[in-house]
């Protein structure tokens, strides 16, 4: 049985147990390690949410997961996928260059794509469209593991978002690098409105993923934060906002910008 490291036995005056039980928030298994005095209370590796005693399930500033989220899920299978199973044999679709500021390529993104086939739990059969991203150097023909070790992560298009903070001009921060296209394009071709889109590499949620080196890069901007309304969206907006406070000159949360765009609306 696993046993949790050592500077969580003796945390904030509470001492733990090595034993690893079930957790109460998110249901992992031997995710838990009680208090020493209390298998009630106790941290979980797996969410990172600390229960103290008479917390009766809740976790500081983490209300308890209904229960239909803390059942295990059945799984669905995968039956065949095209062109392939294996992701390492579905052809590149896109390749995303990032650049520092001076216009050097750093590392490059690669967008995989392909169709896959899932019995569901309860028999049914669905096709869905799946992608994938994979980091790797300049000058690297294919990723692998701890590739990008050593190489610094920049905001996507960082020259053009350079430009539209000496200019004063709006930074639109999306979720991926098909979005910030879609609206640079619609900036140059459509609208002629100056302003720039970007994002981070990874997607949602990893914003803070590689440092605070994306915050720094927008001392001084305009931004406005575009993500999708649902829930990794909103988390990806608000941590963005929160890290941006005090470096940006300005941030604003608009959803669905683009939208508002085409129909003349947010310009």
């Amino acid at each position: 049985m696993m046993t949790p490291p050592a500077q969580f036995h003796h945390t904030g005056g509470f001492s733990f147990s090595s034993r690893r039980i079930r957790c109460p928030i998110c249901g992992a298994r031997r995710g838990f390690a009680p208090l020493a005095d209390n298998g009630k209370s106790g941290k979980c590796f797996a969410c990172n949410v600390f229960l103290p005693p008479g917390a009766s399930g809740s976790a500081r500033g983490y209300p308890q997961k209904p229960p239909a989220l803390q059942r295990r899920e059945p799984e669905r299978v995968l039956l065949k996928a095209t062109p392939s199973r294996l992701w390492s044999n579905v052809p590149v679709a896109t390749t995303y260059d990032y650049h520092d500021e001076t216009g050097r390529v750093l590392y490059h993104i690669d967008r995989r794509e392909r169709r896959a086939l899932y019995r569901l739990p309860d028999g049914a059969e669905q096709w869905e469209a799946e992608k994938t991203f994979q980091q790797r150097p300049h000058g690297v023909e294919r990723a692998f593991p701890g590739c990008m070790n050593g190489i610094r992560r920049v905001l996507y298009r960082l020259p053009c978002v350079l430009q539209a903070i000496r200019h004063g001009w709006p930074v639109i921060i999306v979720e991926g690098e098909k979005d910030a296209d879609t609206y640079n394009d619609l900036f140059r071709e459509e609208l002629a409105y100056d302003a720039r889109a970007t994002c981070c590499p990874g997607g949602a949620g990893r914003w803070l993923t590689y440092g605070t080196g994306y915050c720094e890069s927008l001392r001084g901007a305009d931004v406005i934060l575009d993500g999708d309304m649902d829930a990794a969206g909103l988390l990806h907006v608000r941590s963005a906002a929160d890290a941006l406070y005090g470096i940006a000159r300005r941030v604003r949360i608009v959803p669905d910008l683009i939208d508002a765009l085409r129909e003349g609306t947010g310009r």
